[in-house]
C-alpha cells in the first residue's frame, strides 16, 4: 500500500513569534478569529504528523500562541535551551 502524503524522518517547525499566529486580542470578530485558529491548528498539525521519528517544536520563552499552549505539557519531553547550551 503506497503512502498518502508525505513523511520525513525528523521535522523542525519554529517561526512562533508575535505576530506569526492569531490572536484573540487582534480580532474585534470573534468567528473571524475562530476561522483563523482551526486553520492554524490545522497547519500545525499538519506538519506535526508528518514526522516519522523525531518532532522538535521551536519556540520562544514566553511564547503565546494558544494553539501550542493548549497541548498537554506532560506528553511532550521539553528541553529549555540557552545560548550557550
Amino acid at each position: 500500500m503506497g503512502k498518502v502524503g508525505l513523511e520525513f524522518p525528523v521535522v523542525i517547525l519554529g517561526g512562533f513569534a508575535s505576530g506569526e499566529f492569531p490572536l484573540p486580542e487582534t480580532y474585534l470578530d470573534h468567528d473571524l478569529f475562530d476561522e483563523h485558529m482551526r486553520n492554524h491548528r490545522r497547519l500545525l498539525y499538519v506538519g506535526m504528523t508528518r514526522a516519522m521519528r523525531g518532532l522538535m517544536v521551536s519556540m520562544p520563552e514566553g511564547c503565546d500562541d494558544q494553539a501550542l499552549n493548549d497541548l498537554k505539557s506532560e506528553n511532550w519531553h521539553i528541553e529549555k535551551l540557552t545560548p550557550n547550551s
